[in-house]
């Protein structure tokens, strides 16, 4: 399964990865190991490899926000996917720019076929909210903030782009925010 986990800032995408791959065991995988790594690049972390090659998750996770986010455009993010697709049983993804982007992610699953599954959060934009400020808060930024002119929009636009899924024939699916891991790990056996 190729799993694409979307959903705003604060929906609990990173922490749930993290979650996911826990006390399990972990390698970083290098650019090196992709085909056509440039010598200069090879040893940046580009995803992580979890329990052999059972589980690949794309991005580094080395800050609050990590996954796809840290990757420079999303043609990349794609090769990422489609070169960890040849490699490994499962990959999974996510990114605050993934979840914003419809088209180019809907030709990535029609590309992958049934094995991809598209998985959005439905964290309510109250918690989404709070989750952001606290991030805020802890990162020492007591600057205002309007959620309003920023994380509203692109909450809604996941609904949109969850509904735009349905409506293609993806069979995009909920995962409950307060739980998630069971369905997740349900699927990713």
């Amino acid at each position: 399964m190729i799993l694409n986990l979307r959903g705003t800032s604060g929906s609990g995408k990173s922490t749930i990865v993290r979650q996911l791959i826990a006390h399990r065991s972990i390698r970083p995988i290098l650019r090196g190991e992709l085909r056509g790594a440039p010598s200069i690049e090879a040893a940046e972390v580009v995803g992580y490899a979890v329990d052999g090659h059972a589980l690949a998750v794309v991005g580094r996770y080395e800050t609050a926000c990590g996954g796809c986010d840290m990757i420079k455009t999303q043609d990349e993010i794609c090769a990422r996917v489609l070169e960890f697709a040849g490699r490994y049983t499962h990959v999974v993804f996510e990114g605050l720019l993934v979840s914003q982007i419809y088209a180019r992610y809907r030709d990535l699953a029609r590309e992958l076929g049934d094995r991809f599954l598209w998985a959005s959060l439905d964290t309510p934009l109250d918690v989404c909210i709070d989750r952001v400020n606290a991030r805020r808060r802890a990162a020492g930024n007591e600057k205002p903030w309007d959620p309003a002119n920023s994380l509203t929009p692109k909450w809604h636009s996941c609904r949109t782009n969850h509904e735009k899924a349905a409506a293609d024939g993806l069979f995009p699916f909920w995962l409950d925010y307060r739980n998630p891991l069971p369905i997740l790990r349900m699927r990713l056996r």
